[in-house]
């Protein structure tokens, strides 16, 4: 996925065949109103027609969801510099993208994706005031830690489990 994130529209993700997914990782909950879709704008690379749909899934989701459906978007260095624009609403962490057919390759092709929209409210989880007991341990003994556990976010945080490692 490097290549449909650098930067540059003269590199580019390509898939091997259909169906194919590129599935973008935003690292917390945002809420959507677009994803761009460029290809490299040079006129070598011919209209072409791309057939996806957008999917999400929220940071406490297990499956995608719809956030658009399937369709037809038309990729024409004239008429729009090879770059679509689709309009979505929803939450998501993660961002896919499934891809159906391309009338210009064998494969998706993606040279730039951008996903616009706003962080959503998310907790925001703080470790504190850490003890452990005994406080100089041997390899034997039992150790009891103890913290203080903040949500400093926006949102309120579903029960988690805190994980001490010593080293």
């Amino acid at each position: 996925v490097v290549n449909a994130n650098d930067g540059q529209v003269n590199t580019y993700w390509e898939s091997n065949g259909h169906p194919s997914n590129l599935t973008v990782k935003l690292g917390a909950d945002a809420d959507l109103q677009s994803v761009v879709i460029k290809l490299n704008p040079d006129p070598i690379w011919g209209t072409r027609t791309q057939d996806f749909q957008v999917l999400g899934r929220t940071q406490s989701g297990t499956a995608f969801t719809s956030l658009k459906a399937r369709a037809g978007y038309v990729f024409n260095p004239a008429t729009n510099q090879n770059t679509v624009t689709v309009p979505v609403s929803g939450r998501a962490a993660d961002l896919q993208l499934q891809f159906f057919s391309n009338t210009g390759a064998p494969g998706a092709q993606v040279a730039e994706i951008q996903v616009l929209g706003t962080p959503a409210p998310n907790p925001d989880l703080t470790v504190s005031a850490l003890s452990w007991s005994p406080s100089a341990p041997s390899e034997t003994d039992a150790i009891t830690v103890q913290g203080t556990v903040r949500n400093i976010g926006t949102a309120a945080s579903a029960a988690t489990t805190v994980n001490v490692s010593l080293g």
